[in-house]
């Protein structure tokens, strides 16, 4: 996990390190019967240079079923909590997912621009009146 661009190993101990972070969680993760399903992400907002404010998205998981709620969820958040222009990064695991993730952002109007969908990212700029 990324803090402050700092790489963390995600382990129990690192967890303290997310609520020392402006960090919006979200998650229908649920382990039924030792078989865990669903997705956990996480929003970060930090500052940039040219768009001022990026806000990086984490998405944890490979179900596809919850992804665009996700999404959703983190562009709201990061409309809400940012000022004007922004950088959007979506990172998520290659292969369906990311598939899934590029057809989500056509749907919701978001432009191509520098997408990178095979390796699992979508990092873009974005403003207020595209959503």
């Amino acid at each position: 996990m990324l803090l402050d661009r700092i790489p963390y190993k995600s382990i129990p101990e690192n967890i303290p390190l997310l609520f020392n972070h402006n960090l919006h969680f979200f998650s229908n993760a649920c382990c039924y019967e030792s078989s865990p399903s669903g997705l956990f992400s996480a929003g970060s907002i930090y500052q940039c240079c040219n768009p001022p404010e990026s806000y990086t998205i984490d998405v944890f998981g490979a179900d596809v079923t919850q992804l665009e709620n996700h999404i959703v969820f983190h562009v709201r958040r990061a409309l809400q909590t940012t000022h004007g222009e922004l950088c959007l990064q979506i990172y998520v695991e290659k292969g369906n997912i990311a598939q899934e993730l590029s057809e989500i952002l056509v749907k919701l109007d978001i432009p191509k621009c520098n997408w990178y969908g095979d390796g699992g990212v979508a990092e873009m700029t974005i403003v207020e009146e595209m959503l």
